[in-house]
């Protein structure tokens, strides 16, 4: 006989279980489906995982000038609650620590290619730490480069 605790407990493990088989599939991609989404938004997905893993290695090794070369100056930041108009590689090496806060860090290590949020106005690492985009290098566009366009340290 069941009783009405078992009865509850096999009940809501029933609907959690449950719940994760709608969730997770709509949470999981692959790196191919990954892929697929980046060139129907920008019409290629190559530079942006190069881009992608360049930035979780330069990050995981402290490269504090790989990472300024890959960012589009000038970038306002936050330091100290304060907003910061960093304009140049010399000055974001300069503030690397504050800028590049053990939560940055964290948010570039843990997050995986495959789990990138990515719509129209770019990809996001973790929840909204960081974001990337292509840019235009001249006045046509007909030049290109992935960069980070937005670091957001109070998230």
């Amino acid at each position: 006989m069941i009783t009405k605790n078992k009865a509850m407990i096999w009940l809501a493990a029933t609907a959690i279980l449950g719940l994760a088989t709608f969730i997770l599939p709509a949470m999981a991609k692959s790196d191919k489906e990954m892929n697929s989404q980046l060139d129907e938004l920008f019409g290629q997905h190559a530079v942006y995982h190069a881009f992608f893993t360049d930035l979780k290695k330069a990050v995981s090794a402290g490269d504090r000038k790989a990472v300024a070369a890959m960012v589009d100056y000038p970038i306002t930041v936050s330091i100290g609650g304060k907003d910061v108009k960093i304009k140049s590689g010399k000055d974001f090496v300069a503030h690397y620590d504050h800028i590049f806060s053990e939560k940055i860090v964290m948010a570039v290590e843990k997050q995986t290619y495959a789990a990138l949020f990515a719509n129209d106005q770019g990809i996001m690492i973790g929840d909204g730490e960081i974001w990337i985009d292509g840019i235009c290098l001249d006045h046509d566009c007909e030049k290109q480069a992935v960069k980070i366009i937005t670091i957001n340290s109070d998230t």
